[in-house]
């Protein structure tokens, strides 16, 4: 039996959608390959390690700012924006972080200034520098 992933690291509208061995350590078919993903000349071997890989930096790279910016445990995170040519955007400024209540209430936010940003940045650029990046992993900038 195959678990079914569809990543959510795909530019545009029609993401990859993939079934991958029970351990998650091999694709076992693409049931739907993106236009971006299928122009990199890869194999699905290929791919799906680079969306793999890609996951791992996206979300290594926002918890270390999470917890750089000192975000409470109720915070759902700092965002992150999947660029068309399939880059990612990591977001650490104010009116980016600002989030609701499941009531509606605005969420707790502390207040974050430029040097709360570059430590972030500093912490999430760090956490990921020795991760390993496969043919088309996905480039990440902390913003």
């Amino acid at each position: 039996m195959a678990l079914i992933w569809t990543p959510g690291l795909c530019p545009g509208r029609f993401p990859c959608r993939l079934a991958v061995e029970q351990d998650c350590s091999a694709v076992k078919q693409f049931l739907h390959m993106c236009p971006h993903h299928a122009s990199l000349g890869l194999t699905d071997q290929q791919v799906f390690r680079a969306l793999f890989q890609s996951m791992i930096l996206r979300e290594r790279a926002r918890w270390e700012a999470k917890l750089a910016l000192a975000l409470d445990k109720e915070h759902p995170g700092v965002p992150c924006r999947v660029n068309a040519d399939g880059s990612m955007d990591i977001f650490t400024d104010r009116a980016s972080l600002a989030w609701k209540n499941n009531d509606g209430s605005t969420g707790a936010l502390p207040a974050i200034s430029t040097a709360d940003r570059d430590r972030a940045r500093v912490a999430a650029l760090a956490a990921i520098a020795a991760i390993e990046r496969p043919s088309g992993t996905s480039t990440l900038t902390v913003l």
